[in-house]
C-alpha cells in the first residue's frame, strides 16, 4: 500500500473512532507519546538537529515514508495540529519522484512535529549520531512495540489497516 493510501486509511479510522473508543485509546497515546519524549531527549543530548544540519539529512532518504504504516499515521493525526496536518496532507499528494528527500522534508527540516515522527524517522545513519544509537535502542523497540500494541488494539475493535 502506498504512502498515501496508508494516511487515507489511517485517517479514516481516526474519524470513525467513538469518544469511547478514543478515552480507552488514550493510554497507548499516552505511552507512545512518553517513549517519544525519551528519544527526543537522546536526541538532543547527541545534538542531532546541529549534525543532521551538517551533512543534509541523508536519512531522510526518498522512499522512508514507505515504511510508515497505518498506526504511525494514525498516531500522527492523533497528535498534530490542523495546520500541521494540512501540511502533512500536502506533502503526501506531491509528486516525489525523482527527488532526493523525503517528502514530509521541508525547507526548515521535517514538517512532521518532533513528537508525532513515526519509528522509521527515529533511525539515524550516519557515524556521529550512529555512536549514540545504543542508547536509542531500546526505546526504539519500545516505540515499535507500542505501535503495534495500539495497531492490535485497533484491530480488537474491528478497525482494519
Amino acid at each position: 500500500m502506498e504512502s498515501l493510501e496508508k494516511a487515507q486509511r489511517a485517517w479514516e479510522i481516526y474519524k470513525s473512532l467513538t469518544k469511547d473508543d478514543k478515552f480507552d485509546l488514550r493510554p497507548y497515546i499516552r505511552n507512545i507519546h512518553g517513549t517519544q519524549e525519551l528519544i527526543s531527549g537522546v536526541e538532543d543530548d547527541m545534538d542531532a538537529k546541529t549534525e543532521c544540519k551538517k551533512c543534509g539529512g541523508t536519512c531522510c532518504f526518498p522512499g522512508i515514508e514507505g515504511l510508515i504504516d497505518g498506526a504511525d499515521y494514525l498516531y500522527i493525526f492523533w497528535t498534530v495540529s490542523k495546520w500541521e496536518r494540512e501540511e502533512i496532507w500536502k506533502a503526501l499528494k506531491k509528486d516525489n519522484t525523482g527527488s532526493k528527500k523525503c517528502r514530509f522534508r521541508g525547507k526548515k527540516g521535517c514538517i512532521i512535529p518532533k513528537l508525532s515522527r513515526p519509528h522509521a524517522c527515529k533511525t539515524y545513519y550516519c557515524d556521529k549520531v550512529r555512536e549514540l544509537q545504543e542508547m536509542m535502542k531500546l526505546f526504539r523497540l519500545s516505540l515499535f512495540g507500542q505501535m503495534n500494541t495500539l495497531e492490535n488494539e485497533l484491530k480488537g475493535r474491528g478497525y482494519e489497516f
